[in-house]
C-alpha cells in the first residue's frame, strides 16, 4: 500500500513540474527548450529552482529583461528580440547549470547572455556575439558566418572563476580552392611595405590558405573587406590579398 501511495505521490510530482514550465518552442540546433519560466534544479542541491524571464521592449525597440531565479535578479538590456532563456551545462563534471538569455533571429546569428547561480547570488558570466554549441568540457564553439566561410572559434571556461577567455589568435588555417574570375593583385605580406608579387590570372585555380581578420577600417561600411587573405598558386608561389580587392572576383559563395 506504501509503494501505490509513493508511485501516486512521484506521478502527481511530475505533472506539478511540467505544469510551472513555459516553454515557448525548442532550439532546432540546440535541440534544448527555451523557456519563459521553469522550474530545475541548477545548483545541483536536489532543490528546485523557480526561473523565470520578463522581457518589456522600450520605445526605441530595445528589449529590456529582468532574469529571476528565486529571490535574486538581475536586469539587462539586448540589441533586438529577446526571445527567452536556455538551461546550459558549461562543465558537466560539476553539478551546477547555467541560465542563457537567448536571442535568435532571422537577420543576424543567436546571442547568448549567461548567467550563473549560486543560492542567494545571480552573476552574469559573459556574453556570446555568436551562434554558439555547449559540449560540457568547459568550453563554447562558436560559429560565425564571414563574406564567403564559416569561422570557429573556441572559448574557454574557467568553472573557478566563472570567466571566458576568449580566442587570442585572428589568424585562421583554410583550404578553400576557387577559380579566379577577374585578376588582381599579390602582396608579398599585410604591412604598409608590401611589395607587389604579381597578379592572378583570370581562369586560373588558386588556394586560400589562411585568412587574418584582425585588420579594422573605420571608414569601411563593412569591417570584414579589409580582412587579409593568403593565396596559393599551383606553382606554390603565396601572396597576400585584401578582401576589397578581390571581392567578386573569384567563384565563392558569397554573403555580401
Amino acid at each position: 500500500m506504501k509503494s501505490i501511495v509513493f508511485i501516486i505521490s512521484i506521478f502527481l510530482s511530475s505533472v506539478s513540474y511540467s505544469k510551472q514550465s513555459d516553454t515557448i518552442y525548442i532550439h532546432e540546433s540546440l535541440n534544448l527548450p527555451v523557456y519563459n519560466s521553469t522550474m530545475q534544479d541548477i545548483t545541483g542541491n536536489g532543490l528546485l529552482d523557480n526561473i523565470s524571464l520578463e522581457v518589456i521592449e522600450d520605445e526605441d525597440g530595445f528589449r529590456n529583461f529582468t532574469l529571476t531565479v528565486n529571490q535574486n535578479s538581475v536586469q539587462g538590456i539586448h540589441s533586438y528580440n529577446v526571445f527567452g532563456f536556455l538551461i546550459i551545462d558549461l562543465d558537466t563534471s560539476d553539478k551546477k547549470k547555467e541560465v542563457s538569455v537567448y536571442t535568435g533571429g532571422v537577420n543576424g546569428p543567436d546571442e547568448h547572455i549567461i548567467y550563473s547561480y549560486t543560492p542567494g547570488e545571480l552573476s552574469e558570466i559573459g556574453r556570446i556575439y555568436n551562434n554558439a554549441f555547449f559540449p560540457g568540457n568547459s568550453t563554447v564553439i562558436t560559429e560565425t558566418q564571414m563574406t564567403f566561410w564559416t569561422r570557429i572559434d573556441t572559448i574557454r571556461y574557467r568553472p573557478e572563476i566563472e570567466f571566458f577567455f576568449y580566442p587570442s589568435s585572428e589568424v585562421y588555417d583554410m583550404h578553400v580552392e576557387t577559380l579566379v574570375l577577374e585578376e588582381f593583385e599579390l602582396l608579398s605580406d599585410t604591412s604598409q611595405g608590401a611589395v607587389t608579387l604579381g597578379y592572378l590570372e583570370k581562369g586560373k585555380m588558386v588556394k586560400i590558405v589562411k585568412a587574418d581578420v584582425s585588420p579594422i577600417c573605420l571608414d569601411e561600411d563593412d569591417r570584414e573587406i579589409c580582412d587579409w587573405y593568403l593565396f596559393e598558386t599551383s606553382t606554390g608561389t603565396q601572396g597576400w590579398a585584401r578582401l576589397k580587392s578581390f571581392l567578386n572576383k573569384v567563384d565563392l559563395p558569397w554573403r555580401i
